[in-house]
């Protein structure tokens, strides 16, 4: 059966308010980092994957493309939970499957929250002397007073003072002849915030089409008004859509009246220029240039010190060394960089923007070793179709193992042999002996994390003594053999006989369970879609103007040209959850 695997992320100027998931917790704080790390690594391998000597950007989301493998990695066994496992960088750390979860959920939360609990301490943010009227005499002078990043407020509208919007929407939509686990679906709901609907696929695939692509463009306001261009196959069972929305104002808007036609050098200066639109900026932003690295960094805080633009330059930049320099990367060494920088007087030169692309995340994922997701003979997709619900199997389990529950306050007259069975030893040299039928006890789960959540091969899970649970129907029956009492051990007597109780659904009921396993094993992933639309401007004012050429006149610490090959990670300061990452070669439409 097939599953479809959509992605829709969005870059644009608005507010969303969430409240924060605290429902799970994880049980380490440290397990947030390793978490947030893992989708800045994800990012990395992603971005060193679609690299080619061709493309203009590479831009894409990886929040968002995290939010639906996660949901993939939740519903996933064997090989496919293995693959996913290694892919996320998962599988040489110290956390468990159920933490793993809980720490994205817990993320996920703060980075819609507008209120987030987590206070994740930035360097840049705290140590800001380039903002403070207090300097030291060995420090840089310090910017003139009008340009020192306090901003006059008293004239900002409602919009500027709280635009900073970012929305994440998880959806799973389902042919309404799938049997979809209780358990996953719960969990997809209450951890991820998942919206689930039912459609039909088979008969009626363009509708279905339709309210997906409606689904996605509401999520994204519009920036991506549709995911599936073409009707949706009719055998698909299953779409897993992740959308990301983002909209913020600068915290001190670029110079609109400044910009203009400037070079850019997509091969390093050392190769021939284009002309794009290149925005000016001045003023106080945090700064490091790594010699470890041979690279650069500045940051271009947004509003509500919620998220920052980092861009990331290697020195004599271009495609090559850009490339190389991804590769170097990962999540530790993104934290390390930005805890290193610290508030300077700069002038930027930042091209303007607007970006649109669609990745082809199947053939991504099946280079960086993802393989038997999309494979329908290997996939195992089991725990997001697994069979009916405990709950479920109770219910329709015969009156012999459940309580009268209709008539539970009437007392009726009771057979004196009802939970009894009578039968002979075959040794007919024993008496017959009448024995209480041993009623079968079922544990319903007391949270979701100990059926859906727990794995059984993680390590850090206390081991338990594995029994058989007793299935629907069956009743077992002791026959204790007449030499209980003495020392000799038990012989073939001494055994237990399993009676199947038939009722005339029986059949019926056998033959939705075959296919419950049959769909298990046939759930596989036919597409996987990622979109992007990216728009970077100015939104700076009149004043902003003067500030530039002030500081033009006055001399700054640093001048930041991103004029030649860079990379682009918009991030999540308080989750440190990477929302964009790319490179850009060519910034031109």
């Amino acid at each position: 059966m097939r599953l479809k695997f959509v992605l829709g992320a969005v870059l644009v100027l608005v507010l969303h308010e969430a409240t924060s998931q605290g429902q799970f917790e994880p049980s380490n704080t440290d397990n947030l980092d390793v978490v947030a790390n893992s989708v800045t690594n994800l990012a990395q391998k992603i971005s060193r994957a679609i690299a080619s000597q061709k493309s203009k950007t590479e831009i894409f989301s990886p929040v968002s493309i995290a939010g639906a493998l996660s949901l993939l990695l939740l519903g996933s066994s064997g090989v496919t939970r293995d693959e996913l496992t290694k892919l996320m960088g998962f599988d040489n750390q110290q956390i468990s499957f159920a933490d793993i979860h809980k720490s994205f959920g817990k993320l996920f939360g703060e980075l819609v929250s507008s209120e987030p609990s987590l206070n994740t301490p930035v360097p840049w943010r705290q140590n800001d002397k380039c903002n403070n009227y207090d300097y030291e005499d060995d420090e840089p002078s310090p910017p003139p007073k009008n340009q020192r990043g306090k901003r006059d407020t008293s004239n900002e509208t409602d919009f500027e003072r709280y635009s900073h919007e970012l929305q994440l929407a998880n959806g799973i939509f389902v042919d309404n002849s799938f049997v979809l686990n209780p358990q996953y679906m719960r969990a997809a709901q209450e951890l991820y915030r998942s919206e689930v609907q039912r459609m039909s696929f088979a008969s009626q695939p363009v509708e279905a089409t339709r309210q997906i692509n409606e689904w996605v463009s509401r999520n994204t306001h519009g920036k991506i008004p549709e995911i599936f261009p073409s009707t949706v196959d009719s055998n698909t069972v299953m779409v897993i859509a992740s959308a990301l929305y983002f909209k913020a104002l600068w915290e001190e808007m670029f110079i609109e009246g400044a910009t203009r036609p400037r070079d850019f050098f997509p091969e390093g200066r050392n190769g021939s220029s284009i002309k794009v639109d290149m925005m000016a900026h001045g003023g106080c932003f945090p700064f490091y240039d790594s010699p470890e690295l041979g690279a650069k960094i500045l940051g271009i805080p947004y509003k509500s010190n919620h998220s920052t633009m980092y861009v990331i330059k290697p020195n004599n930049s271009n495609r090559l060394a850009l490339q190389e320099l991804i590769a170097m990367l990962s999540g530790p060494t993104v934290d390390e960089l930005i805890n290193r920088m610290r508030k300077t007087t700069a002038v930027i030169l930042f091209p303007k923007m607007h970006v649109s692309s669609t990745l082809n995340l199947k053939k991504t994922l099946k280079t960086l070793g993802v393989k038997s997701l999309f494979s329908s003979s290997k996939s195992d997709l089991s725990k997001i179709s697994s069979p009916a619900s405990e709950e479920s199997s109770i219910a329709a389990r015969p009156a012999v193992n459940l309580p009268d529950q209709k008539n539970s306050s009437k007392k009726k007259q009771k057979d004196p042999h009802q939970d009894k069975l009578i039968f002979s030893r075959i040794d007919g040299n024993e008496t017959n002996e009448i024995v209480p039928i041993e009623q079968p006890t079922t544990e319903l789960p007391t949270t979701l994390l100990d059926t859906t959540l727990v794995d059984e091969t993680d390590p850090t899970t206390t081991p338990t003594k594995k029994c058989r649970r007793l299935q629907p129907r069956d009743v077992s029956y002791k026959v204790p053999s007449e030499s209980k009492n003495k020392p000799n051990p038990l012989t073939s007597k001494d055994f237990f006989l399993k009676k199947r109780i038939v009722k005339e659904t029986a059949g019926k009921k056998s033959q939705r369970s075959r296919r419950d396993t049959e769909q298990a094993a046939m759930l596989f992933v036919s597409d996987a879609i990622h979109k992007v639309d990216l728009e970077i401007n100015e939104r700076g004012t009149e004043g902003g103007a003067a500030t530039a050429i002030t500081l033009n006149r006055s001399g700054t610490n640093v001048v930041f040209r991103a004029d030649e090959p860079f990379l682009l990670l918009i991030r999540s300061d308080k989750t440190k959850l990477p929302l964009f990452f790319g490179a850009v070669y060519d910034p031109s439409a």
